[in-house]
């Protein structure tokens, strides 16, 4: 998949994700068969207030999930925050492997939750690379194996109490 596409597969499904949420209207089929008229994309599934996937003329295909399930694809080996509820999930494939991401919410403490990451990441045989705080942001690094992982927290970005994004990076 080339850069372009990659970009414009991206911006397409940030930006169809937010039609997720509201229904299968006219107005929103319309906009559907629209997205599906860009460049290299054979098919966009709006399921309403659940999930949108995107599938491009490779067979590559991108979904995105309001549902507060993880995607399907997310390795058991990978802890993520269970306190947290998950507020958004995508899966979405690169030039060497595949990039999952979820959104979660949580009133627990930033120190709370980088411990836990720190723990269950060392429990679990991962080799912390970095971690970070600046202002009210946090952030980690880890690998293992095929897998790299990076856990953002932030309270900015939070409907209430503080937003972790964990995204994680699988080599082919």
């Amino acid at each position: 998949m080339t850069n372009k596409k990659f970009l414009a597969l991206l911006l397409i499904s940030v930006f169809s994700l937010t039609l997720v949420g509201c229904g299968k209207t006219i107005k929103e089929k319309a906009v559907e068969k629209y997205l599906e008229q860009a460049p290299g994309i054979k098919n966009i599934d709006l399921e309403e207030n659940k999930s949108m996937t995107i599938t491009d003329d490779q067979g590559n295909v991108i979904s995105n999930s309001i549902d507060g399930s993880l995607p399907p694809n997310w390795p058991k080996e990978v802890p993520y925050y269970q306190k947290g509820k998950i507020e958004t999930a995508s899966s979405m494939p690169l030039p060497n492997g595949n990039m999952l991401t979820i959104g979660l919410n949580t009133s627990d403490s930033a120190n709370e939750i980088s411990a836990f990451y720190k723990t269950e990441l060392i429990k679990l045989g991962w080799k912390i690379d970095s971690e970070s705080t600046f202002g009210s942001n946090y952030l980690l690094v880890a690998t293992k194996d095929k897998y790299n992982v990076r856990v953002g927290i932030n309270k900015e970005e939070a409907k209430e109490g503080l937003m972790i994004i964990e995204t994680l990076s699988i080599e082919k």
